[in-house]
């Protein structure tokens, strides 16, 4: 009897070389998908930046109050901070991954959905942590990969930077530091980890 099974194991190393070429077909498609659901999203401007309620069981309406009031304090406290962002953010939208990060490719900060439910002080400190990422991106900086623990902290350390400017941001700023003396900060640590760039 003939076996259809076969018994050669696959060796690693093409597995490996294979990734690089699924990554660059699939880049396209999941950019279009992403794009397709930011077009169908209801949106609205606030200060300047385009926020998307992707999230189907969020009330919109908080969703865009809270934004607002986040984004406020990031104009207030940190003007300068600010109009970069609005160079290098395009808007801001909702995921349910279980962690907040910046998508390269849309050029969006997404926030977890647990990030709404917090202070607006939270909600602007996660805000600008995503944006260091989307700086460090848009400066050629791309190395998150390889280095990922350095882009955290640079990332951390700005974020503390600007939660040392707003008012009564005590327990804010601790959690920060707590955070950034943490080896690996990642999901664990604050609940906001960027996805990787897309290659």
């Amino acid at each position: 009897m003939v076996s259809l099974v076969t018994t050669t194991p696959v060796r690693w190393g093409r597995l490996k070389l294979l990734l690089p070429l699924q990554r660059a077909l699939l880049r396209p498609i999941v950019t279009a998908l992403a794009y397709a659901e930011m077009s169908l999203a209801p949106r609205s401007t606030v200060l300047g930046f385009s926020v998307f309620c992707t999230d189907v069981g969020m009330n919109c309406g908080d969703l865009m109050t809270k934004t607002r009031e986040a984004l406020d304090l990031i104009c207030r406290f940190d003007p300068r901070r600010f109009n970069r962002m609005t160079r290098d953010v395009r808007g801001i939208a909702v995921t349910t991954r279980g962690a907040s990060f910046y998508d390269t490719s849309l050029r969006l900060i997404y926030l977890d959905r647990a990030v709404i439910g917090e202070k607006p002080d939270y909600i602007a400190s996660t805000i600008v942590h995503e944006a260091v990422h989307a700086r460090l991106y848009r400066s050629g900086v791309r190395s998150y990969v390889r280095i990922p623990h350095r882009h955290e902290e640079v990332c951390t350390a700005e974020e503390i930077e600007f939660a040392g400017k707003l008012p009564q941001s005590e327990a804010l700023v601790e959690e920060l530091k707590r955070a950034l003396a943490s080896r690996w900060r990642g999901c664990a640590a604050m609940g906001r980890s960027p996805a990787p760039p897309r290659p």
